[in-house]
């Protein structure tokens, strides 16, 4: 009784932690404390002892270990019932192997078993106490295979094949390299082509990710003339504000006024999308365009029934509103009637309206509807608007096709000649036409519905001008529209993924053929058919699956080494550095 007495007193002193330690800590740990990584160290001795054999002490621990490491406890990121139903997976698609000994009893390892719901414990695979200059983060084959239900014996023996690696989704810009090397590069693009791959795509800073190149230095010296339209055959704009041609002598038969309205044989064409997507707002005009939906363009009323005939005179009352609230209230109207029916913030709708050239319309409105700025004041007060005599129409072509000439850098114009406004694309990332998509692609579920789709229908076709979508590929997001992919895939800011691959320490592997030397191109892939549709996980990949014999060539436990931690990350998942909650220690003036 005296010797354990004496040995309890002693324990309990300033000396007793040090008796007790196990080894010395890491010098990451040196300046730790028992307190700092062991919920028992907050106790006594009986706690101590308690400790070993508590099945709960590791995951308290863990707690500990998360007040300095932002790294996450759960097992590659992911929950035990995540991980359970994919090792069930797994378990169903798993053949059988020939187990090393080694391996059959690696799973038998105190601590190395994975059960219950509860996560992994840091000190499973991260042990301490085993000298200054021990390796924290090395971790033995057999501890990874103590939970993995494909267990294998090397990379090269037993490791499964590498499926369609790294090639999980379309890419985000449409491009195809098996066309473009084999075709456009050695054509008449020939001069201004890549000569090697490391032209377009260059590591990132750390080595890891190849980049794309932004557009103007891997795309400009083929494309930029095309987006801004230099030698297209048709028009160079895109259509926004029109006068849509009317049968005016049906109109008149029935008895229906429109005041002031140009009589011309060239107006052909309906409301543009645009024109929809703002007269959409008011419900009354909403079911107007829906009562008028099977008309392209309402310059035959001849088999149009009686209601129709009188939604088509108030459809015209509401282009004539439109111009002139545009006209009196400039970008303010355009703005309420976004506001109306949206939820976009300031800056986004600053985007949509910060272009619309108020002067320009006014002046297609002087020369178009002179009258305008008398008639819809006394529509608006019930009086009769009569349709006044038609005016001779001069030839305006030849001045439409000048004021074209005039926009070539990007702009707004009009054509006289079919009484329409357009809007030219200044080039590449054209804010006009970027900010429009983005809302019309998100606003398909909204209030402005079908005048949404329909106006990015019109500006998504791949042969509109700016050819936005001949590269830009659409994702469908279920409940939130569509999301336009302006950029090429970039890495996720301190994101760690479970497979883990540097491209820069390879270079020096790469034999004449170059990146193609273990990326493979696929000449039967049909790869833009999977930019015809909004799911990005149907696709052909422009190269075929890596193979694992591209990797085993070096990496065997002789050569490059082959263990799991070369290849795998085990944190994976968002690892963002945090900033201390302390308060700033502002020193006084």
């Amino acid at each position: 009784m005296l010797t354990v007495g004496l040995s309890l007193l002693f324990l309990s002193g300033p000396k007793g932690s040090a008796f007790l330690s196990p080894g010395e800590l890491t010098f990451q740990h040196g300046t730790s404390a028992c307190t700092d990584c062991h919920t028992a160290a907050h106790g006594n001795l009986a706690d101590w002892v308690g400790a070993l054999g508590a099945s709960g002490t590791g995951q308290e621990n863990s707690k500990l270990c998360l007040t300095c490491h932002q790294l996450g406890a759960e097992a590659h990121g992911r929950s035990p019932r995540e991980l359970a139903v994919v090792t069930e997976r797994l378990s169903l698609m798993s053949q059988p192997t020939d187990k090393s000994f080694l391996l059959a009893v690696s799973s038998w390892g105190a601590g190395l078993t994975q059960t219950g719901e509860g996560p992994l414990a840091c000190a499973t695979c991260h042990k301490e106490h085993r000298g200054k200059h021990f390796n924290l983060t090395a971790m033995d084959e057999q501890r990874c295979h103590a939970c993995h239900t494909l267990a294998f014996s090397d990379l090269t023996g037993g490791h499964p094949p590498f499926a369609n690696y790294p090639y999980k989704r379309r890419a985000r810009i449409a491009f195809d390299h098996t066309a473009h090397i084999g075709k456009h590069f050695l054509g008449e693009f020939k001069r201004d082509a890549p000569k090697t791959c490391t032209d377009c795509h260059q590591p990132d800073d750390a080595g890891q990710t190849m980049r794309t190149g932004t557009f103007e230095t891997t795309c400009a010296s083929c494309h930029a003339r095309q987006i801004k339209g230099i030698g297209r055959a048709g028009a160079k704009g895109i259509a926004v504000l029109r006068l849509p041609g009317v049968d005016l002598d049906t109109l008149h038969e029935h008895g229906i006024s429109v005041g002031e309205w140009p009589a011309d044989e060239n107006m052909e064409e309906g409301l543009t999308p645009f024109m929809e997507l703002l007269l959409g707002g008011a419900p009354a005009v909403t079911e107007d365009l829906a009562l008028l939906a099977r008309f392209d363009d309402f310059t035959d009323l001849s088999d149009a029934t009686d209601e129709e005939i009188v939604a088509v005179g108030r459809m015209m009352w509401a282009v004539k509103k439109l111009l002139y609230n545009l006209i009196v209230r400039g970008q303010r109207e355009l703005l309420d009637r976004l506001q109306a029916t949206t939820t976009l913030g300031t800056r986004q709708l600053a985007k949509l309206v910060g272009q619309l050239p108020v002067e320009v319309i006014r002046a297609a409105q002087q020369e178009w509807l002179p009258r305008l700025m008398m008639e819809v004041p006394a529509y608006g007060v019930g009086k009769r608007v009569v349709r006044p005599e038609d005016r001779e129409s001069e030839a305006e072509i030849h001045l439409d096709r000048e004021r074209e000439k005039q926009v070539m850098t990007g702009g707004w114009y009009r054509q006289d000649a079919d009484f329409v406004l357009l809007y030219r694309p200044t080039g590449h990332a054209d804010p006009f036409v970027c900010a429009w998509l983005d809302f019309t692609a998100r606003a398909s579920g909204t209030q402005h519905g079908r005048s949404a789709t329909a106006f990015f229908t019109h500006l998504s076709n791949p042969k509109a001008p700016g050819l936005c979508m001949k590269c830009h590929s659409v994702d469908a997001q279920a409940g939130q529209g569509k999301r336009i992919h302006w950029a090429a895939a970039r890495p996720v800011a301190h994101e760690r993924k479970v497979t883990r691959f540097t491209h820069a320490v390879h270079f020096s592997l790469l034999d004449d053929k170059g990146c193609l030397t273990c990326h493979t191109l696929n000449p039967e892939a049909e790869v833009m058919k999977a930019f015809e549709h909004t799911d990005p996980l149907t696709f052909s990949s422009n190269f075929q699956a890596m193979q694992k014999t591209v990797c085993t060539t070096c990496h065997t436990s002789e050569r490059a080494g082959d263990s799991c931690l070369t290849c795998h990350n085990y944190h994976v998942g968002t690892v963002s550095p945090v900033l201390s909650n302390a308060p700033l220690a502002v020193p006084s003036p």
